[in-house]
């Protein structure tokens, strides 16, 4: 198993740095239940985005029941296919559909989810989640009902800001379960050169620990 996969949270508990957005879902679901949701979280590459996504999606759903997207791949017969079933008995409890990339759907295909939104919020067993790195704002100016289709979701937004100590404190955690050789010092640079890299980023999670699994590669090279 790969240590992104592996050291991925499984709850909101284990989510580092979005206690402020943990906290509103937790709210929301405290006063509205945790199914019949439609749910929309914007927020920068790597802070969380599809970990709590499929966090939401596992308090209401078996994996089998789980159905995760690329929203450049859903047409209008894969957005039929969910308004048919949506709310309809189960077997396995509820489901939830999962649409990653929310700002390639086109405006075709927003206007046609305005009624899996309606069918899911009143289903009281699925939900579906919507990701995107897009602002809610600049994304919903740009699409046709985009203001209707927003005003049916629980906008959540996940920060990069301050994220920093939440990043490091995780590689701690991993290099001393992994036995993975890294101060102090090793950890800072790798968060230094991070942001300094155009194709990453130092708020990333995904992409700190995956430098750090390459600075253990690079240490078992020089020393081998």
């Amino acid at each position: 198993m790969k240590l992104i996969d592996k050291y991925r949270p499984k709850s909101f508990e284990d989510v580092s740095g979005q206690e402020k957005a943990i906290a509103g879902i937790n709210r929301i679901m405290d006063l509205e239940g945790e199914k019949g949701q439609a749910w929309y979280i914007t927020g920068p590459t790597g802070t969380g985005k599809t970990t709590i996504a499929r966090i939401l999606a596992s308090r209401i759903a078996t994996d089998c029941c789980i159905f995760e997207h690329n929203a450049a791949d859903i047409t209008i017969e894969a957005v039929r296919n969910i308004s048919s079933v949506v709310g309809s008995p189960s077997l396995f409890g509820g489901r939830a559909w999962i649409i990653n990339e929310a700002h390639l759907l086109s405006g075709r295909i927003v206007s046609a989810l305005l009624d899996v939104l309606e069918r899911v919020t009143e289903s009281e067993q699925d939900i579906i989640v919507f990701t995107t790195t897009w602002d809610g704002n600049e994304l919903f100016a740009e699409k046709f009902d985009g203001l209707a289709f927003a005003g049916r979701c629980n906008m959540v937004s996940l920060t990069s800001r301050g994220f920093s100590p939440a990043i490091k404190q995780r590689l701690e955690h991993i290099a001393q379960a992994e036995g993975i050789t890294a101060s102090p010092e090793d950890i800072d640079k790798i968060l230094k050169d991070l942001g300094k890299d155009k194709n990453r980023s130092a708020s990333s999670m995904r992409d700190a620990i995956q430098a750090l699994i390459q600075l253990e590669t690079h240490r078992l090279a020089a020393v081998a």
